[in-house]
């Protein structure tokens, strides 16, 4: 019989954040902002230096029009282009395996023999197939007995997507990083009459150097460009002109809008009997408000009509630090889920520490098998559950492992499952403040109304926050 992981792997907590796409994937959206954000500024070093220029003006460098941050177009003026890789996580892997090119091929993060591992992605011949993200590998070989399962090489997407961010630099130095794969560039500098022409440089130079293709979608704001992204895949570019973006968004879903998720489109499917655009803009401001409350309602009644208001963001804010696991958790006493949570807890402080952040607030939340419920047919997956939480308020900013493991013992116990119930567990930190000086983290900050001087100073003043004190009394251990 095949034992879970949580019980029998000593070190299950360690083991799952360094094989997990999920964790790969949410650890790397912080660490390529903080990438793409210091090369920006290695960038805008370089050029101020060499051009002799100042926030906002525009200059040629390799014969690309690039504008120094920070810059604030008109609506109307602006370009933004959304770029994404086409099937990242396949053509990343197929430029070491060029047999497998035009071949229906999926990645998972294991390929065991049971057929269960989960599919990340599968490549556009693959899903001719039905084959689609989330699906079981054995699942995927029943639809398509030639199907190429490779595993997935997280070292390889890392340096690829380090790569592709920094040929985007050469182009724009206003850049939000999304994820691994896909950004926005405000590139209002090139014009309207250029942007095609080096919109086909950049996808090209990406091209030759990574050995991946590129869509890209064009408009004047970031919702017009991320649709027409979806048009444009895979391998082209899609630019929609400003006069049109009210028709452009009437052939879409209201799912296609970035941030409107199930419950959203439940909402507007019970209220007005459809979830497709054309058929919503019958509604008013007034009964989208009513619907989703002021500022969602508003939202959504401009971005049915091609309008959206959201600016480009340049580096990040981290707002909170946290880790879960939903896979492999089966326990048989609450001593083994303590050993679970402390291992989870381990995991937040270390990243803590790694981002140079304490927090004021702590959550622990356990994913409770639901009375009645089935099980998952992929191996110790979740299956049927229900998520449960317990936050609490401490006194003072913290990053001590010793404090958080303390605090997350005592969720534990508030939350008084039965341990043969858990299937999952996350435990996270929030209100986050700076140890002692808080790194800024937008080109915006660096522009100083006293001078031009301190326009790369890096470092701005921070109150000083106190550590919590350390506990000398041992945890007591959870009685079995």
């Amino acid at each position: 019989q095949r034992l879970a992981p949580s019980v029998n792997d000593p070190l299950f907590v360690q083991n799952y954040h360094k094989n997990s796409t999920f964790h790969h994937l949410s650890t790397w959206k912080y660490e390529l902002k903080e990438k793409t954000f210091n090369i920006i500024m290695l960038h805008i070093n370089q050029h101020r230096k060499n051009h002799n220029i100042v926030p906002g003006q525009t200059f040629n460098h390799n014969d690309v029009p690039l504008t120094l941050p920070p810059i604030r177009s008109s609506d109307h003026n602006t370009i933004i282009i959304h770029i994404d890789i086409d099937c990242f996580y396949v053509s990343a892997l197929l430029v070491d395996f060029p047999e497998y090119l035009n071949r229906p091929v999926v990645v998972c993060p294991s390929k065991n023999k049971f057929g269960t591992s989960e599919i990340s992605s599968a490549s556009y011949e693959a899903r001719k197939f039905g084959i689609r993200s989330r699906m079981l590998v054995g699942e995927a070989q029943k639809l398509c007995p030639d199907l190429v399962v490779l595993k997935c090489d997280f070292v390889k997407y890392e340096r690829v997507s380090v790569e592709f961010h920094e040929i985007l630099l050469k182009y724009s130095l206003l850049v939000e990083c999304v994820s691994a794969d896909e950004s926005y560039l405000d590139v209002t500098c090139w014009g309207w009459d250029k942007v095609c022409h080096y919109s086909e440089l950049l996808r090209t130079e990406i091209h030759q150097k990574i050995g991946c293709t590129v869509s890209i979608g064009c408009g004047n704001n970031k919702l017009i460009a991320r649709l027409a992204t979806t048009i444009a895949k895979p391998n082209n570019a899609l630019f929609v002109p400003s006069h049109i973006n009210e028709e452009f968004v009437e052939q879409f879903d209201i799912g296609n809008i970035p941030g409107v998720g199930d419950a959203t489109m439940k909402k507007v499917q019970m209220h007005a009997g459809s979830t497709k655009i054309v058929e919503l803009k019958s509604l008013s401001r007034g009964e989208m408000i009513d619907m989703f409350g002021n500022k969602k309602g508003v939202k959504i009644y401009e971005n049915i009509r091609g309008i959206d208001r959201t600016e480009l963001v340049i580096g990040y804010t981290r707002k909170s630090v946290g880790t879960q696991i939903s896979w492999g958790v089966r326990f048989a006493t609450l001593a083994q889920v303590l050993k679970f949570v402390y291992g989870l807890v381990q995991i937040v402080a270390n990243k803590l520490k790694d981002c140079n952040r304490m927090g004021k607030k702590v959550t622990l939340k356990l994913l409770k098998k639901r009375e009645g419920g089935n099980e998952s047919k992929k191996f110790l997956n979740p299956g049927d559950i229900i998520p449960i939480s317990r936050s609490k308020l401490l006194v003072e900013y913290t990053d001590s492992l010793e404090t958080l493991q303390e605090e997350a013992e005592k969720l534990l116990l508030e939350l008084d499952i039965n341990a043969t119930d858990i299937r999952g567990g996350g435990f996270y930190v929030d209100k986050l403040n700076p140890i002692a000086t808080e790194q800024t983290n937008f080109i915006t900050n660096f522009v100083s109304t006293e001078g031009d001087s301190a326009y790369f100073s890096q470092k701005r003043k921070g109150s000083k926050v106190k550590s919590a004190p350390k506990k000398k009394r041992k945890i007591r251990q959870m009685s079995i």
